[in-house]
């Protein structure tokens, strides 16, 4: 159903730790720096 490679799922599980143990400003931060991932990843 899943077809995810096992570093990409290890990399989800980090992401939802973080999320998990975050303070609202590190999830403002995190928010915008995977919003500038996405924007550079589309620009070219």
């Amino acid at each position: 159903m899943y077809n995810r490679s096992g570093t990409q799922a290890y990399a989800q599980v980090g992401l939802e730790s973080g999320v998990m143990s975050a303070s609202p400003h590190q999830l403002i931060v995190m928010l915008f720096d995977g919003a500038q991932s996405a924007l550079s990843a589309h620009a070219y």
